[in-house]
């Protein structure tokens, strides 16, 4: 028999657990993507923006990606430890961070091999100010690269991917740019759709498991970038007749248009649905 005394204690204890983890919950509903529609959010409170290196970073930036579609940069100095800084933007982005010589670097896209989109925090080398003195500076970049794709007129909805895909719809952003790549590459036959979103590869896969069944998938990395990806054939369990629907995932992927461009959209997660028609 449990005594008061232990149940009480038991009580209490799940009581914190449950506490803990609703706060462990708020603080990741608080976390943001970095993209243009929240780069400002992004603006360090606690520095001071430097207009100057502001305008020069945004210089260096259109020289290094001449056809970037879009670029915007902001520049702040504050007295406050890296570290501390690099605290703050991981809490907020809830990414990881790569230390680059002396600079901590987070990397949300790639365009040719090159860290596009990114935030770097590091120390200001001043002479004769010892390092554990130096303001830290905050470079915040965004680059939005302009992926070629022929034209198509047919004009599509997400009412119709959700009326096509329907218990397999995924919620998310409807990429038309990068489905028109991909049926560029597939031809006439083929009709793609493709959903862009920021929840985690296995919140997707989950998603998907749960109403296909058992889908396995393999990891894998593509220089520092981690990749997963699955593929699944539900025309039998939509009973599609006249047509065959594949849907593939893939995370971080990496797209390349017919012009040799690409970019890796680091923190993404695309569903591919894929329709094959059949010849009569």
């Amino acid at each position: 028999m449990i005594s008061r005394f232990n149940f009480t204690k038991t009580v209490f204890c799940f009581l914190i657990v449950v506490s803990l983890s609703s706060l462990a919950a708020q603080e990741a509903g608080k976390r943001m993507f970095f993209k243009e529609s929240t780069f400002r959010s992004f603006y360090y409170d606690d520095g001071i923006f430097d207009e100057d290196y502001t305008n020069a970073l945004e210089n260096v930036t259109k020289k290094t990606f001449p056809k970037a579609n879009t670029v915007k940069c902001a520049s702040f100095i504050t007295s406050n430890d890296p570290r501390d800084v690099v605290s703050y933007f991981t809490n907020l982005s809830g990414q990881r961070f790569f230390k680059i010589d002396n600079k901590f670097v987070y990397i949300f896209s790639e365009i040719g091999g090159k860290p596009a989109s990114r935030i770097e925090i590091y120390p200001l080398e001043i002479p004769r100010i010892a390092e554990e003195f130096a303001p830290t500076r905050i470079n915040l970049i965004i680059v939005s690269y302009p992926i070629s794709t022929s034209i198509r007129r047919k004009s599509r909805t997400v009412e119709d991917l959700r009326e096509l895909a329907d218990r397999f719809f995924y919620e998310g952003e409807l990429r038309e740019d990068i489905a028109h790549i991909e049926m560029d590459e597939l031809g006439a036959d083929a009709e793609v759709y493709v959903v862009s979103t920021d929840d985690s590869f296995l919140q997707v896969w989950r998603y998907f498991r749960r109403r296909y069944g058992r889908i396995s998938y393999l990891p894998a990395r593509d220089g520092d970038v981690f990749t997963r990806d699955f593929e699944i054939d539900v025309t039998r369990a939509l009973l599609l007749d006249g047509k065959m629907l594949h849907i593939r995932v893939d995370e971080n992927p990496m797209i390349t248009d017919n012009q040799g461009n690409s970019q890796v959209y680091l923190g993404k997660t695309f569903i591919r649905y894929t329709v094959w028609y059949s010849a009569d």
